[in-house]
């Protein structure tokens, strides 16, 4: 499976039968922090900010959230009081990370539980299931709230759960907008040793190296966009005038050698061996491996490099918020690619197709052991299906 395809949204759910707890050298966060502040631009990251006021309101209001009032006024002095958790008008992918974490920390571990029930209590409308909308106001007090939930779950005494006390990686919440054309250069062509914020999660080499390969390509490879004309799919044993443009486009790409026949090469017909490159080319990308090109495929191939790398760069940052260690054993589900993928001592056995949420109602990223399996089990609608596609249905449609 090609390790950037399903963009942008490529986080995985991990259902992990047991793992180790890496450790951490004392000094990393600083180390980070360092590294960090070079790839910091002066530009504001959020443009909704707060003061210093505000704060003071909240905590007088929320006198519980005291007990971390001085890490909490540094952390906003150190943003410069830029919000952390909302881009715009929408929670950020910070916050979209946090909650992640918190939903795979071990319920074992003290508290942990109340901080998951208040997260969702603060986050998501209790009729529908459904992230609830916040007016100004509301936003500035959820943004508040998520920030002392981060600091009552990063507690010390809560370290056990992820190996690492969280008060010294609030870096991985931005603060200013990051110079990606700097932070690409150094991470394609190892111009600095990034390894402090890297994280050790396998699949963030994977990306790493295809990161270093579209780097490449977008430099040295000038991207035409390829068109089907007049036609709605090129199918295997068709001509047009634009195949010998597809030849190069998927031999570059990867998926097709060259045997050196210029007359191959400049052929116009769409033979079996281009078909085989395009197959292999759809299946990296989790198109249908037919053969056939239509408007999916056309679009995949048009993708540029330049859009392959910000792809890559999205996915390895938010590979800081997955668990870095995986069991040898494990069921996987790459939720853009509705497949769950099972391992065997990192090997993979199989995978089947699933069902899975679409963008208005996501499927939950987490990650757990899994303690049992349950076979045809019962299963009610939920109330948020009856009222948002039941009910209008069946008023379309009586019958």
């Amino acid at each position: 499976m090609d390790p950037l395809h399903r963009a942008p949204f490529l986080f995985l759910v991990l259902l992990i039968f047991g793992c180790g707890t890496p450790t951490q050298e004392p000094d990393i966060a600083q180390q980070a922090e360092k590294i960090e502040a070079v790839f910091e631009t002066e530009e504001a990251y959020s443009v909704r900010t707060l003061d210093s006021t505000d704060i003071e309101r909240f905590l007088s209001a929320h006198p519980g959230s005291r007990v971390d009032s001085t890490d909490i006024r540094r952390f906003y002095k150190r943003r410069r009081y830029q919000y952390a958790w909302f881009v715009n008008d929408s929670l950020s992918q910070a916050a979209a990370g946090f909650f992640s974490l918190v939903n795979s920390a071990d319920t074992a571990f003290r508290d942990v539980a109340s901080v998951r029930d208040r997260l969702a209590e603060l986050v998501m409308a209790p009729d529908s299931g459904a992230v609830r909308a916040h007016c100004d106001s509301c936003q500035l007090q959820l943004e508040l709230a998520l920030t002392a939930q981060f600091f009552r779950f990063a507690d010390k005494r809560y370290g056990g759960v992820i190996g690492k006390d969280l008060r010294e990686l609030d870096w991985f919440i931005p603060r200013r907008k990051k110079n990606y054309d700097q932070l690409l250069d150094s991470i394609a062509a190892g111009h600095m040793d990034l390894s402090p914020i890297e994280p050790v999660h396998p699949q963030y080499a994977l990306l790493k190296a295809q990161l270093k390969r579209y780097y490449e390509l977008d430099t040295l490879v000038n991207w035409e966009p390829l068109s089907l004309g007049d036609k709605k799919k090129l199918e295997p044993g068709d001509s047009a005038a634009w195949v010998p443009d597809l030849r190069q486009r998927v031999m570059v790409l990867g998926d097709l050698t060259s045997n050196g026949d210029s007359i191959v090469l400049s052929s116009k017909v769409y033979d079996s061996l281009l078909v085989e490159g395009v197959k292999l080319f759809q299946e990296r990308h989790g198109l249908h491996p037919d053969g056939i090109i239509g408007k999916g495929a056309i679009a995949a191939l048009n993708r540029t490099p330049h859009e392959r790398v910000r792809t890559l760069l999205v996915n390895m940052e938010r590979l800081r918020w997955v668990p870095e260690r995986t069991a040898p054993d494990l069921l996987l589900v790459n939720i853009p690619e509705f497949r769950l993928h099972v391992y065997e001592a990192d090997t993979e056995a199989w995978s089947m197709s699933v069902v899975v949420g679409n963008s208005a109602t996501r499927t939950v990223i987490f990650s757990d052991t899994l303690t049992r399996i349950v076979f045809s089990p019962t299963w009610s609608i939920p109330v948020s299906i009856v009222k948002g596609e039941i009910l209008p249905a069946m008023a379309k449609n009586p019958n």
